[in-house]
């Protein structure tokens, strides 16, 4: 949406600002940011459960909003949200299957998308 009302120059420069942003809002050292997709990202929050993630990605979509880049031509809101899909698995389960986490990441991100965008959807497990 950003690039076709704005131009590619500058949905180019909200991708960095977006990836400095969820960057910044990830503080443990083992934390990871990395764009996954063309307007997509991936966080890794190695030994966090879902109630952490949780916290996490509402950190994030706060983050994101407060930027306040005008985006016109959402439905959602006049500036730039966004939406979260996160999967949580014990550490043994990646090893076995990491395509799995991705889909079922894939698939709480569609859902957030087709539950109106702006917010998060989370499966997976919580600790203990």
């Amino acid at each position: 949406m950003i690039n076709d009302l704005y131009g590619h120059s500058q949905g180019d420069k909200v991708l960095v600002q977006v990836a400095r942003t969820l960057t910044e809002n990830v503080n443990r050292k083992d934390d990871a940011v990395a764009r996954f997709g063309g307007e997509e990202f991936s966080v890794l929050l190695p030994d966090t459960d879902i109630s952490g993630a949780k916290c996490v990605s509402n950190k994030l979509l706060v983050a994101v909003r407060a930027l306040q880049i005008p985006n016109a031509g959402s439905d959602v809101a006049d500036s730039l949200t966004v939406s979260v899909g996160g999967y949580t698995v014990k550490p043994l389960q990646v090893e076995a299957d990491l395509y799995s986490v991705i889909r079922y990441a894939d698939l709480a991100l569609y859902r957030a998308k087709q539950q109106g965008r702006n917010r998060a959807v989370h499966h997976g497990f919580s600790y203990g």
